[in-house]
This record gives structure tokens, C-alpha cells and sequence, in this order.
């Protein structure tokens, strides 16, 4: 429901245009890249394989999150520039998130455990990077992926096949929810 202010947004667009930073802006129910993939873009989904949004001109629309393509050479620069009211989460060598607030994944699986009636003692994450640890550490199971960090693989209990090979579907068995 927090959304980035109209102003801010047009504040950020334009430090990203002065770095040839890509941006993609997420909507209520939309996702639009601010301009054309660059190299950046690319490189981000050589990794994340997913459909080109559409470009398009922001005007004022609603937006609760913004990914960034750069590299980590321009981490500084965008946290002086962009200011520190934000919250930047690298996950990724050319993927930035940025938000209004913090995002605790935790507090995220604990209000839909809630919502469906699941403690956490039969609750299964599945993360490959090592922000999802905090996971790990609030459910009862956890697997992580051949392909993840290597501190997320070695703070899971399950190492699952690759991303791209079931994994997700070899967590599953491995802990028999199907």
C-alpha cells in the first residue's frame, strides 16, 4: 500500500538516466522498464529469466518498488545520489531493489502462515541467496538450491538440484509435501 511519492520518483528517474541506469517500476498491477534494456539489463537476465516489460513514461502512476540495473561499481554513487531514506537491497551483480521501507522476509512469512493457518514448525523455505537465511532460521525446513550462495547452502538443511533442474520440486519430495 506504501508507495514511493510521484516527486521522488521523478527525482530518482533522473539520477538514473545521468548513470544510464535502467529502471523498472512496479506497479499496482503493471511492471514498465523506464527506457530500453541496456548491457546491464542483459547481464541481469543472462540470471533471471524473464519477459521484457513493456517501456513507457512515468506519469505519476503508483509504484511500490523499483529494481535498478547497474553494476556494484555505482553502489556508492546511487546511495549518496538516491539518499539513504530509501532501502537498497542488492540480490543480484546488475539487480538492485529499492523500497520505501524495509522489506523483512520474515515478518512476510509469518503474516501468511497466519493468514492460512500454519505454524512455523511445518512451514518449508526455500531460498538461494543470503538474505533468505533469516527464512531458514524462522521455519522448521529449509533447502536452497545447488545453484545458491554459498552461505545460503550451507545454513539450509536440504541442498535441493539447480534452479533450473526441479528444484523446487526436489525440495518438495525431499520433505514430502508431494
Amino acid at each position: 500500500k506504501d508507495g514511493f511519492k510521484p516527486e521522488e520518483i521523478r527525482r530518482i528517474l533522473k539520477v538514473c538516466n545521468e548513470l544510464n541506469i535502467v529502471v523498472e517500476l512496479s506497479g499496482a498491477k503493471e511492471r514498465w522498464f523506464d527506457k530500453p534494456a541496456n548491457d546491464w539489463v542483459k547481464e541481469y537476465f543472462k540470471v533471471f529469466y524473464e519477459a521484457y516489460p513493456p517501456i513507457k513514461k512515468y506519469n505519476d502512476e503508483f509504484v511500490s518498488a523499483l529494481l535498478l540495473f547497474a553494476p556494484k561499481e555505482l553502489d556508492d554513487i546511487l546511495r549518496f545520489k538516491i539518499g539513504r531514506q530509501y532501502f537498497p537491497y542488492r540480490f543480484t551483480d546488475y539487480g538492485i531493489d529499492l523500497r520505501c521501507h524495509p522489506v523483512y522476509k520474515t515478518q512476510g512469512i509469518n503474516d501468511v502462515l497466519n493468514y492460512i493457518g500454519i505454524s512455523r514448525d511445518n512451514a518449508l523455505a526455500i531460498g538461494d541467496e543470503n538474505s533468505d537465511v533469516c527464512m531458514f532460521e524462522w521455519c522448521k525446513y529449509s533447502a536452497c538450491p545447488s545453484n545458491g550462495s554459498d552461505f545460503a547452502k550451507f545454513k539450509s538443511q536440504y541442498i535441493c538440484k539447480h534452479i533450473d533442474k526441479h528444484g523446487v520440486k526436489d525440495a518438495l519430495k525431499h520433505f514430502k509435501v508431494i
